[in-house]
């Protein structure tokens, strides 16, 4: 179960905002306190690493919140796997990738 904070509550709407969005991390902080900016921090994806790195990171960190968000997130992307939304080439490829981060976020949960 997802912890229902109203922090990670916050974190869980706002996790793909910078990456997708025009949000920056100051405005996030401004309107919703450092704790979620944390989280959302961790859950942003940097060009610059893979998305196994990405994944660690998050992993590794022990913020159970971005853990549990992210393995979310991941169930949710899975429910498009069949669904058209990529070709089949690909969709292979990102669910294998969103099932491999789910075990390994999983066996860093405590």
């Amino acid at each position: 179960m997802i912890n229902s904070t109203a922090t990670a509550i916050a974190a869980a709407y706002l996790h793909d905002i910078v990456e997708d969005g025009r949000a920056t991390f100051a405005e996030i902080s401004h309107l919703f306190g450092e704790e979620v900016t944390n989280i959302v921090r961790l859950l942003t994806r940097h060009t610059e690493d893979s998305y196994e790195i990405y994944v660690m990171k998050i992993a590794k960190s022990g913020n159970l919140s971005a853990m549990q968000i992210k393995m979310a997130d991941n169930e949710d992307n899975l429910e498009s796997v069949g669904d058209g939304s990529f070709p089949p080439h690909i969709e292979k490829n990102l669910s294998d990738r969103w099932l491999w981060s789910k075990d390994f976020i999983g066996r860093h949960i405590t």
